[in-house]
């Protein structure tokens, strides 16, 4: 399993790469205050974001994970459940 901070290093180089500028440590982006991130790099985005990170996101939350940090609060909800998931025992 990746580490939180592999899985936000990931997730921003995605972002920046689809929206082609930088996009800095602390920065927060989203659809709504940058013009680059139209519908069809928000599809581009999300669909990038599943692939290198081994994960799928409802359709719900294709919809709604239109700013960089509800996509990294998203995963590491994600990374937390399926952590907590794994450590429970068959036997419990």
């Amino acid at each position: 399993m990746t580490s939180g901070a592999d899985d936000e290093r990931t997730i921003r180089r995605i972002v920046a790469m689809i929206l082609q500028h930088p996009i800095g440590d602390q920065e927060d982006v989203s659809a709504d205050d940058d013009d680059d991130w139209d519908s069809l790099r928000h599809v581009e985005i999300m669909f990038a974001l599943e692939d290198a990170l081994a994960i799928r996101f409802s359709d719900d939350e294709l919809q709604e994970l239109t700013r960089l940090s509800r996509i990294l609060d998203a995963v590491r909800r994600r990374r937390l459940k399926s952590a907590s998931s794994d450590a429970v025992s068959p036997d419990s």
